[in-house]
């Protein structure tokens, strides 16, 4: 009986950890494929978020990770207030050679840090996007689609839920024990 208690113990402390740790950084990503004409520049803004709850303001380091051909961003570093959300602008320059259908995996980076420096140790999260670029004859708009989220962890929360799950299965396991010695 005393093992499931502990058991039970265990998995009300892991939802509370994980419903505990939900951050709520997203960027929507566009509805793939952006289809753009040969030797034509489309300029597309990638909303990023920093909402459902969220309690400090982050500063978003944008890279991009492929598609640097074609891809120029407006700029690489956004500050995002706490419950609110800012355009990121980027612009899209197909060249004028590219013939129609030709393609391109674009690959983009978000990375999150709380804008005050408290502390030594100061957590991120992240998220990347990504989309293709296809060479049409004509230009067609092609409608933005919806917003990824990502669920992370800070590490040292994650080893101080460890330490206090073990710790606590220890106790009732070593009470356990000296409840068998008594009897």
């Amino acid at each position: 009986i005393n093992m499931k208690i502990s058991k039970i113990i265990l998995v009300l402390l892991v939802l509370i950890f994980v419903s505990y740790n939900v951050n709520a950084f997203g960027v929507v990503n566009p509805t793939s494929p952006v289809v753009v004409s040969a030797g034509q520049i489309k300029d597309i803004d990638l909303l990023i978020q920093n909402g459902a709850g969220a309690t400090e303001d982050v500063i978003t380091k944008i890279e991009v990770l492929e598609g640097s051909e074609i891809i120029q961003l407006e700029k690489e570093e956004y500050l995002v207030q706490a419950n609110k959300e800012v355009n990121a602008k980027l612009r899209i320059n197909v060249p004028r050679d590219a013939k129609p259908d030709d393609k391109w995996a674009v690959k983009i980076s978000f990375k999150a840090t709380p804008s005050s420096k408290q502390g030594m140790v100061s957590m991120g999260q992240g998220v990347t996007i990504n989309f293709v670029v296809v060479t049409a004859q004509q230009i067609a708009e092609i409608p933005t689609g919806g917003v990824i989220k990502e669920i992370n962890f800070s590490n040292a929360k994650i080893a101080i839920a460890v330490i206090v799950i073990a710790t606590v299965i220890f106790f009732l396991i070593r009470k356990k024990k000296i409840v068998k010695k008594k009897k």
